[in-house]
């Protein structure tokens, strides 16, 4: 089975959300252990579960916001940085699979990526140079 970059990012995005969804149920248990611990004895129980529960969801949803702020920059921040790059990469192999050899990528990014787009740019100068070679061989015949 082949799974995409971008799914496999959309996935750390859910494990984020489901992160805060645990969060959530262990931050009520903790504070309804709390509250009953030292909640004045003359309330009862269910209203210090009630209260527990109100600030824990509360908390809960603050940190289920910052998940999905944060594994949602993340997730746009690998689409640009590295989901269109390699489309772009997997778009010009196609081309020089058809024998298009004058076909470049731009510089790149600094990084992996960028070198893989120079050795992708000298590759094809060689190939195409070879393929002017090989005319200018089969001219000289």
């Amino acid at each position: 089975m082949r799974f995409s970059l971008q799914t496999l990012f959309f996935g750390l995005l859910i494990f984020f959300l489901v992160m805060g969804a645990i969060f959530v149920y262990v931050a009520v248990q903790v504070f309804q252990h709390s509250l009953l611990s030292i909640a004045p004895q003359e309330l009862p129980p269910e209203e210090i579960s009630e209260a527990a529960i109100a600030v824990a969801i509360q908390q809960g949803f603050i940190v289920l916001a910052m998940l999905a702020l944060v594994g949602g920059v993340f997730f746009f921040a690998m689409r640009i940085f590295v989901v269109m790059p390699l489309r772009s990469l997997h778009s010009s192999i196609q081309k020089v699979s058809e024998r298009n050899f004058e076909v470049s990528l731009p510089k790149g990014p600094n990084n992996e990526i960028g070198d893989l787009f120079k050795a992708f740019n000298k590759m094809t100068e060689r190939l195409e140079e070879s393929r002017k070679r090989d005319e200018e061989v089969s001219r000289m015949k």
